[in-house]
């Protein structure tokens, strides 16, 4: 794609964008298409109840890609080998990059599956991992813009209809866009989404399955 065009904007095949989506990213794309700082604009806000309405978006480390927009330079960064994992995790650099200790150990679990190919078929982990390595911080809409309403049996990934992603609403944004002061993370935002979803569960995964066993 970048061979043709130097930023793009990408939709899952199962995902339903609200019309707004669409020139949210082609406004941001032009606003920040210069600053590095700024990795991808991501549609989706899985805690949109919770966004200071006063600005259009925030600042996050965590990326979500279930319809998003990127820059070719951004994507110059991408590396899908992982190559200095092995060094970064003996540093602990993901904890420097988290500032949540069980969300660092959930992404360094799956750094190191990624790693060694038990995520044969990953691509997005890479993506998030190059961003971080680069500094890089993505944009978070204040409404959530993507409903994904592929969840279910029959899924190649996201199976559970239950999780809290499934089919939420899409709002949409109002324009013009108001823009934050600086670009610096929101880490009230960050610290909600790193306890919520991508916290290291191996206690509790522990408990279920003594459970099954005992049949409990």
């Amino acid at each position: 794609m970048f061979e043709h065009t130097d930023k793009a904007i990408i939709l899952e095949d199962d995902c339903l964008p609200h019309p707004s989506f669409f020139q949210y990213c082609q406004k941001l794309l032009e606003h920040y298409k210069d600053d590095e700082r700024v990795n991808i604009i991501s549609g989706s806000n899985f805690f949109s109840e919770l966004s200071d309405k006063k600005e259009s978006y925030y600042f996050s480390i965590f990326h979500h890609f279930w319809g998003w927009a990127t820059w070719k330079r951004s994507w110059e960064n991408y590396d899908i080998e992982m190559i200095n994992w092995p060094k970064l995790k003996a540093k602990h650099y993901i904890e420097g990059i988290v500032k949540h200790k069980q969300s660092a150990k959930y992404w360094e679990t799956l750094f190191d599956e990624v790693y060694t190919n038990k995520l044969s078929n990953a691509w997005d982990y890479q993506w998030i991992y190059s961003s971080w390595i680069n500094y890089g911080v993505a944009i978070i809409p204040s409404n959530n813009l993507i409903s994904n309403i592929g969840f279910g049996e029959d899924a190649t990934h996201t199976k559970d209809p239950g999780n809290i992603r499934s089919n939420v609403r899409a709002e949409g944004i109002e324009f013009p866009l108001i823009h934050p002061a600086k670009v610096e993370r929101n880490v009230g935002a960050d610290m909600h989404e790193a306890e919520t979803l991508f916290r290291f569960k191996g206690r509790e995964r522990i408990i279920r399955f003594i459970k099954k066993i005992l049949g409990i």
